[in-house]
């Protein structure tokens, strides 16, 4: 008998089992039914079309409306069946065949097929689409036509009309969890219907206004509406939700924590991150030693706390919480806020003094700035000299390709929730994203043997170490792990905030009132 078993004999269970010897009823409790609309307050949506899917309010549309070939798992972010039911993939990581899903319908009841697949793939590079999300699809053989002329991607092939094959340009075994992108949602253009497609999720857009949508639930388990409510701004959204006007909106970090006790607070780690990071061809860094003690002189902790809140995570590495690959303390012993660390690296680079002062480079925004004097603080801390150098936001992305910056702010926010996508583009040596100029051979390596991985668990283990060999230059300190999160009301139960800020992973049906 287990622990909690014993617990629960030992408690209320036991009391139970008693009055029913004494021959009193044992009390029944309703089950919970399910909620007749649910009313979902956004600001940012200005279409249900899952293509334009780039914000979260967008992202949690497209999981009521369309269905990709693969969806993910909210808490690892890894690719399960969508669609498709099942998919196998070639030694190289570059030919996908995907067997669809018979049951798998339109909201119209017709059987969605691979020549389906390809077209809506197809219109999401297509140029006229505008989608924010073509990207994600880069690696298709015939993208760059695609997306130049609205042609056809030559690297899908409706094969028949349950199976499909995908070639992508180069090794990639994370390519199913950007199939899983909800705004990869698989749509067929209907101008008879509103939204103006016919979309494959467990609901459809039964009427459109400029007011917003409401929705109908056409399969699965839950609200049978779910009515879409556009206001002007988050606080008036949140105010609906207060009020009971709305059951469910997106809260900024404006909101605070503490709510009333008729609603409540979920959260899960975003595909952001922020950064501190050395530009490695600066002369000022050329010192490993003198690069540590700038790393352990940063407190991570109280630099996300101080300014930022308890409404973010403070990032222990570059690769965040709920993807495949991340470590717990991936930065343990290279970049600990550790002083007396920092101060003995400091002796051993500038063993006579002289160290060089630096400027802390950062879009100039009122938490920036703030960050960047603490930063400046806590340098001063260890003896080394440091001054905030602030830049226009719009420029501060081309400053940081052309020009030379000291220590900077580095932010990320990825195409999908995959190790890769915080690896490769940012970290592999020669990548255009790579600002702080690293250069690994170990973790280049590294990230190409775990592109070429098939097992899920083996490739996790690749991204750690080479999530480890790029913290090991010592050039980069991580600091903020960004959160979507969304308020509630009381009475709504089951929603579950994904990586990619979807409030609606799998189907919305256990919101109960």
């Amino acid at each position: 008998m287990t622990r909690r078993v014993r617990r629960l004999l030992g408690g209320g269970l036991s009391a139970l089992l008693v009055a029913a010897c004494a021959g009193e009823p044992e009390p029944v409790r309703p089950k919970p039914a399910a909620v007749a609309e649910l009313r979902f307050a956004v600001v940012a949506p200005a279409s249900t079309d899952p293509a334009l899917a780039g914000d979260p309010e967008s992202v949690s549309l497209a999981q009521l409306t369309s269905t990709p070939l693969t969806s993910l798992d909210p808490e690892t972010s890894l690719a399960g069946p969508g669609l498709a039911r099942s998919w196998t993939v070639d030694a190289a990581q570059q030919v996908f065949r995907f067997r669809l899903d018979p049951r798998r319908r339109f909201v119209t009841g017709r059987v969605v097929t691979a020549t389906d697949v390809k077209a809506s793939l197809e219109r999401v590079v297509a140029p006229a689409t505008r989608s924010p999300l073509a990207d994600l699809l880069k690696e298709v053989d015939g993208y760059a036509a695609a997306r130049a002329t609205g042609g056809p991607l030559s690297g899908i092939t409706a094969v028949a009309p349950d199976r499909l094959e995908i070639r992508i340009a180069r090794p990639d075994a994370t390519f199913p969890i950007s199939l899983g992108h909800p705004g990869l949602g698989v749509v067929a253009p209907a101008v008879e219907v509103p939204g103006g497609f016919l979309g494959t999720g467990p609901y459809a857009v039964e009427t459109a206004t400029p007011e917003g949508w409401r929705l109908r639930r056409v399969r699965g388990r839950g609200a049978r509406r779910i009515t879409v409510a556009k206001v002007v701004d988050a606080a008036t959204a949140r105010a609906a939700v207060l009020a009971r006007g709305a059951d469910v909106t997106l809260v900024d970090r404006s909101a605070g924590t503490e709510f009333p006790p008729r609603v409540r607070a979920i959260a899960s780690p975003y595909v952001a991150v922020s950064n501190y990071a050395m530009n490695l061809r600066n002369p000022k860094f050329a010192n490993a030693d003198f690069r540590a003690a700038i790393l352990h002189a940063l407190d991570e902790t109280t630099l996300v706390r101080t300014v930022l809140g308890p409404t973010v995570g403070v990032a222990r590495g570059v690769i965040p919480e709920t993807v495949s690959g991340h470590a717990d303390r991936a930065c343990a012993r290279v970049c600990d806020h550790d002083p007396a660390a920092a101060r003995a690296a400091l002796a051993r680079a500038y063993p006579s003094g002289g160290a060089p002062s630096i400027s802390v480079d950062f879009d100039a925004t009122p938490a920036q700035a703030q960050l960047a004097a603490l930063v400046v603080q806590q340098l001063a801390s260890v003896g080394i000299t440091a001054s905030p150098r602030p830049h226009d936001p719009a420029g501060y992305d081309d400053f940081l390709a052309n020009e030379t910056p000291d220590l900077f702010r580095l932010g990320w926010v990825a195409a999908d929730p995959s190790a890769e996508a915080f690896l490769l583009p940012v970290f592999a040596s020669g990548a255009p994203e790579n600002v702080a100029r690293l250069s690994s051979p170990a973790s280049d390596l590294l990230l190409v043997a775990a592109s070429r991985e098939g097992d899920d668990e083996e490739r996790a283990a690749l991204y750690r170490r080479a999530e480890r060999a790029v913290l090991d230059q010592r050039a980069v300190k991580p600091l903020v792990q960004y959160r979507t999160r969304y308020l509630l009301g009381r009475d709504v139960r089951g929603l579950v905030v994904d990586a990619l800020g979807g409030a609606f992973s799998g189907y919305p049906g256990l919101a109960v009132r």
